[in-house]
Parts: C-alpha cells; structure tokens; sequence
C-alpha cells in the first residue's frame, strides 16, 4: 500500500498545469480588444515591454531549475505580452 502513495501524484501537480495554460489567458480579451478597436492609446508600452523583460528571467529560472509548469507559463505569457505590444505598435 505504501508504493501506491508514492506513485500517486498530488492533485495540484495536475493543476498547476491547468493553471500555466490558462492564467496566461487572462490576457487575451485586451489583446482581442487591441486589435478588434484598432486602439492602444491607454496602454503603457513601456509597462508590457517590461513584463517581457521580467518573464524573460523567470523563464530563464524555471529552465536553470527545470520547472516545467513555469517554463510553460512563462513561454505562454511572453507570446501574449509580445501580442499586445505588437498592438501598442500598430495602434498607438
């Protein structure tokens, strides 16, 4: 009985996953808006270009210490941030 504990992962080894996916996510609706009103004036380029710098690191952590859910969330987050300043680009 004791081997099946020790196999048995936690549950939030299975949602962490779930959440490296989806919290990126989040920021999809002011992407969609960027891009849907063809507007960016309110937004802070130098805020969104900065939140790919400090993600840049953290994913430069999670590989160094092999943390998979963080690389995800990382890589996710920065396709996202660079979504939106690519918008800020465009429509500022």
């Amino acid at each position: 009985m004791t081997s099946k504990k020790k196999n048995k992962k936690p549950l939030i080894d299975y949602v962490i996953y779930w959440a490296a996916i989806l919290y990126p996510a989040t920021a999809l609706p002011q992407a969609y808006q960027i891009y849907d009103t063809k507007s960016a004036g309110d937004l802070s380029l130098f805020s969104w270009a900065l939140y790919i710098v400090f993600d840049l690191v953290f994913l430069w952590y999670a590989i160094v210490y092999k943390q998979k859910p963080i690389i995800v969330t990382c890589i996710l987050w920065i396709i996202v941030y660079t979504i939106v300043v690519t918008g800020i680009f465009m429509y500022k």
